[in-house]
Order: structure tokens, then sequence, then C-alpha cells
């Protein structure tokens, strides 16, 4: 049985890590910088190692294109992204790129021939920033319209893009036709601690969660803390921590899988001797179920006009994406093959293969996350199932080039 080179994906993945590595501990290497720049070029090069014609489109995505017996059939495509958040893991994105480029570097050592071209792809500026997250994949979906921007943001889009020599205006050349492309597979740390938990080396993914979030602004009255008694006080905070403690009631009421998250709060005028008067904050909702979360602020804004003075404006709306059951089909049938376990899971966190479901049929492989922690200097997974996750996606893709369909 074919197998991956083990120590080669390590030391690949290693000397990526390397790229960005920071005294704090961790890897910095955020989008658009110098060290995304060099941890392209190794990247790159790579891929051409692996026998793949290298190109940037219009958004910054790096891809590696292997030609197939058949170049009139459309590609299957692997990838994620080498970027990171500041003081990141090793993992993050990173196995998901590498380890697609050890898969076409054994075919390229085992004479292989695949009868689709294959396209490994480092999609730009994945982790969230001004451009929001998933950049480069919401592009190549044609999910990104200059036209929709705000001038704030077309300036920082063309400064970002103009270091790889774009032009914001070209964006849309990025976009993909549906028929070039057969399926997209993405594999990455689950980012969680379910499968550390199950003592499972592999998650294959049947949905990744939609993601709710609504900016809340609570209003109060700013008073002398000294002088004003506690019964004629409107203090806002007080009413935002209600707010905060309605969220966790609301959401363990309505479901067993949703989580909601107060994770940003700004306090006016925020000083020690005054009442505060106003509070805006975030509150976000994650679930598989796009109804629940729904139920939940609909929950949340009746509870916030009882307590008076509170507004709600959305931040986004991502409904939950389903993956495609054949290809799950397929990566469990390699796992079986190969006699390894699997657990079949949704994603708590948005990945590029939220974009790509939307081009094409998409599925993602997930391997443990030690303690579950991700975007840290902790950040860990155990060797021997990253070579398990890469040696289920190299029968992944064997698999849907033999289906013609």
């Amino acid at each position: 049985m074919v197998r991956i080179n083990e120590e080669r994906l390590k030391e690949n993945i290693l000397a990526l890590g390397e790229i960005g590595k920071v005294p704090e501990g961790g890897v910095t290497r955020k989008a658009f910088t110098q060290e995304d720049i060099v941890g392209r070029e190794y990247t790159a090069s790579l891929m051409e190692e692996a026998g793949c014609r290298v190109k940037v489109d219009a958004a910054g995505n790096l891809i590696g294109y292997l030609p197939g017996k058949d170049r009139t059939l459309p590609s299957i495509m692997i990838g994620s992204h080498i970027d990171t958040v500041p003081q990141g893991g090793l993992f993050d994105g990173a196995i998901g790129v590498l380890g697609g480029i050890e898969c076409l570097k054994v075919f390229k050592e085992e004479k292989y021939k695949p009868d689709h071209p294959i396209e490994v792809v480092a999609f730009s500026a994945e982790e969230g920033s001004a451009l929001g997250g998933t950049f480069g994949s919401r592009a190549m979906a044609g999910q990104i319209d200059p036209a929709d921007l705000t001038s704030p943001q077309k300036r920082i889009m063309d400064a970002n893009l103009k270091v790889f020599g774009l032009s914001f205006e070209k964006i849309k050349e990025a976009k993909r036709d549906p028929e070039t492309i057969k399926s997209f597979l993405e594999m990455h740390i689950e980012q969680g601690s379910i499968l550390e938990e199950l003592k499972v080396p592999i998650g294959i993914v049947f949905g990744i969660v939609g993601i709710f979030r609504y900016e809340v602004t609570v209003k109060g009255e700013a008073n002398h803390s000294g002088s004003t008694p506690m019964a004629k006080r409107d203090d806002a905070l007080i009413k935002a921590s209600r707010m905060v403690l309605a969220v966790e009631e609301f959401v363990n009421e309505e479901s067993s899988s949703m989580v909601g998250t107060v994770g940003s709060m700004q306090v006016t005028p925020n000083a020690i001797n005054v009442i505060p008067g106003e509070v805006k904050m975030t509150v976000e909702f994650r679930d598989i179920n796009a109804w629940d979360p729904i139920l939940v602020y609909e929950r949340l804004r009746q509870f916030g006009s009882e307590l008076g003075g509170v507004t709600f404006k959305k931040i986004v709306e991502k409904e939950p994406v389903r993956l495609h059951p054949g290809i799950q089909e397929k990566i469990s049938q390699a796992c079986d093959d190969t006699e390894i376990c699997y657990h079949k899971m949704a994603s708590a966190a948005g990945h590029d293969a939220v974009a790509m479901s939307y081009l094409a049929p998409t599925s993602m492989i997930f391997v443990p996350s030690r303690r579950g922690i991700s975007h840290a200097p902790e950040e860990w997974t155990e060797w021997e199932d990253v070579f398990a996750g890469t040696n289920v996606l190299m029968r992944t893709v064997l698999a849907i080039d033999k289906n013609n369909e």
C-alpha cells in the first residue's frame, strides 16, 4: 500500500513553522506581511518539486497545478491556508496545504498519472483581517465584489494586494467557473477537543456551523457614582451584564449543540467614578442548525426590549453549510481500507471549505488538536495523526480521480 513520506512531511511543516516564529512563542505569519511572502515562496518551491506549475490568481491565492491524463476534465482541488493569527500554531491551515503537496510528491515518485488535473491551493488571508476571513476562497467563489466595498475597505484591499503585485479592481478575475472544479478537499486540525476525547484520529466533517454575530448597544444614564442612589440609577453595564447572562441561559435552553459568546465589550465613559451610560458589545451564536440561533436572537431582542435602551445591529449571518455526502463516503472508505477509526462530526469553526462548497462538491478531514487548543503557541497535533490524515487525504483523492461520473 502506497503511503506518504512521513519524515519529509514533518520536515516541511517544521520548516514552514520557522517562518514567522516569534520569541514570545508561536508563529506570526499574518497575511500580506513579509513573513507571509517568504512562507508563500517556500510553499511554491515545494509545489514545483512536486511537478506543479505554480501561479497566483487575482486574489493572491497560490495555486500549484498538476496536469492530468485528460486536461479537459475538471480539477480535483486540495488546499487550505498558510497565514496565521498573531502567535498562532504550527498546524492550523499548514497541514492542509503541505499535506496536499505531499500527496502529489508521492504520485510523482510512484509515477502515478491522475486522470484529472489536481490543484493544491494556499488560499490568501484565511484568518480574520480588515478584509474579513477566508478572503481568497470567497474571491474564488465569486463572493467578493469591489462595488460592494466602502472606500476604506477598497484602500485596504488595494494596499494588501499590491504586496503581491495585484489590484483589487481585478478581484473578479479570481472567480472560478464551477465546471473547472470536480471537488474540493480540505484537511485541517479540529480546533476542538472531540476527537482527542474520543481517542479517534480522523474526523469526517458533514457540516460547518453557521455564524450569527450582532452588535448590541445598551444605553443607560451616566451620572456621579457617589451621589446617585442605587434606586435612581440607569446603569448600562448592569443591563448589559443581564444580557450576557441571558445569552448563556437562552443558548442552553434552546440547543445542546449551539454556543453563544459575548467576546467584546466597550463601556462609556469607562471612568472609575461614573455610572456607565452606554455599553457596546458583540454577541455571537454558532450552530449547525440555522433556526436555533435565530430563536435565541429573537428571545434576546425581547429581553432587551423589557430592559429598555437596548438596540441590535446585524454584523453577519452565515448559514450553516452541509458538505458533500458522496465525498464523505469516499473518506470513510479510505479510513476503512487503512483500518483507521473515524468520527462523523460538524466543524465549530469556519474554513475555506465554506466558500468552496458553493463552487464545487466539498468535504473536510479533521485530525485531533491536543486539549482542543488552536490559535495559540500551545496548539499541537500528534505527528502520527497528521500522517494518518494525509494518508486518508491521498487515498480519497485517488478514489475521486477514478470516479469519472
